[in-house]
């Protein structure tokens, strides 16, 4: 359960307690003397200290105070277990920073009692640690992302501000190449500004438990061409083709709303980073295996951009994580979008995963649970209203 530590230099009362701590399940250590019980806590700190007050050399309280001033020992649960029941010597140990104090000779109940409630104690001060560093993780995750959506946003409105400011500059005489050159600029940076707002409004959506997907079966092909039209604009804009290959015959389960936003997010960051001339295939038929074990239809996201590094995939679909560039320029995107993603496929018994490697490209794959309605089944039924999304 909890390894011991027994600083006593009277060894058949250190016996006797380490007899009582291993009939508890505990791992119990002896130290004869305050120097080598010391010595012996700094270099391997155990989870609990049982101290005697007067020893030779260094006395239990010297022991305690050096034992604090310590980092990886400050929080360290020290009980003192001592002859001396003076008042006066049990306020001194507590006020040394001990736990605990009691008194020779002792019950052995109360000392395995003393002892449980140590280390539930520093359990749960450890799990206070934990959780308040989370929370400044995320304060501090929340502030960059505010800081990141404000730099985003002005620099979009300032793009679309700045292609209508040329085109109404002299709008009769625009030249109709220029024209549609401006109204692009504006049109793929709106485009961008609703997808940051779409991403953000969805992952607390998902959290508040007001976006909550509704299983059906789903056509994988007619999701796939749908988000292929939707970012024809932007692939063509950076001269990237996308295409859609395989042909499923079984057909997946989920929503098609949801999942459509899913690959809609995989496809846009595959298209952000891909070099121009490259290609991005959707595979309906992948034969990758989930690492999860997770059975059903896979579907994978394919392109010829910079790879991902190791050390960075392991946050990659955390929220306020975005997808950062190996030339160390600024992160791309609100770090939402794979955090939906994951989300989603959690809720629908799916899995998501990358597998990349730098310089290569990268591979985003999502599994989806199988449905025994065949997809030629599906499109005759898809004339019925389709399953939506509860918002």
């Amino acid at each position: 359960m909890a390894r011991a530590l027994i600083v006593d230099d009277d060894p058949i009362g250190a016996r006797l307690v380490r007899k009582h701590l291993q009939h508890a399940g505990h791992d119990v250590v002896i130290r004869a003397d305050g120097q080598s019980g010391l010595d012996r806590a700094l270099a391997d700190p155990p989870d609990l200290v049982i101290l005697d007050v007067m020893m030779p050399g260094l006395d239990g309280f010297e022991v305690c105070r050096a034992l604090r001033a310590v980092e990886a020992t400050r929080d360290l649960p020290i009980i003192f277990l001592s002859a001396r029941s003076d008042l006066r010597d049990r306020v001194a140990g507590l006020d040394q920073g001990a736990v605990d104090y009691l008194v020779k000779p002792f019950e052995p109940e109360e000392l395995l009692a003393r002892v449980r409630i140590a280390l539930r104690t520093r359990r749960l001060q450890d799990e206070l640690r934990r959780a308040n560093a989370e929370l400044r993780a995320a304060d501090q995750n929340r502030r960059e992302l505010v800081s990141m959506l404000a730099h985003d946003i002005r620099g979009l409105l300032g793009a679309v501000s700045s292609a209508v400011e040329l085109a109404r500059a002299d709008l009769e005489e625009l030249p109709s190449r220029d024209a549609h050159r401006f109204l692009g600029i504006a049109e793929r940076n709106t485009t961008e500004l609703v997808e940051l707002a779409t991403n953000l409004l969805d992952s607390y959506r998902l959290d508040e438990g007001r976006l909550r997907p509704r299983l059906g079966p789903v056509d994988l092909a007619d999701v796939a061409e749908d988000v292929v039209d939707r970012l024809a604009g932007q692939a063509r804009h950076r001269d990237v083709r996308v295409v859609v290959v395989g042909h499923p015959v079984d057909g997946a389960m989920g929503d098609r709303d949801v999942l459509s936003r899913v690959l809609l997010n995989l496809v846009s960051n595959a298209v952000k980073f891909s070099p121009p001339g490259g290609t991005i295939t959707i595979d309906l038929e992948s034969g990758l295996t989930a690492p999860g074990g997770t059975a059903g239809s896979v579907v994978s996201v394919r392109d010829e951009g910079p790879g991902i590094a190791l050390a960075d995939r392991a946050r990659l679909f955390e929220r306020f994580t975005p997808l950062a560039l190996p030339n160390g320029n600024r992160p791309v995107g609100s770090g939402l979008g794979l955090a939906f993603c994951r989300k989603v496929m959690d809720l629908i018994g799916g899995e998501i995963w990358v597998e990349s490697e730098p310089g290569r490209g990268s591979t985003f794959t999502f599994v989806l649970p199988q449905t025994s309605v065949p997809v030629e089944a599906q499109a005759v039924s898809r004339s019925e209203p389709a399953p939506t999304a509860s918002r």
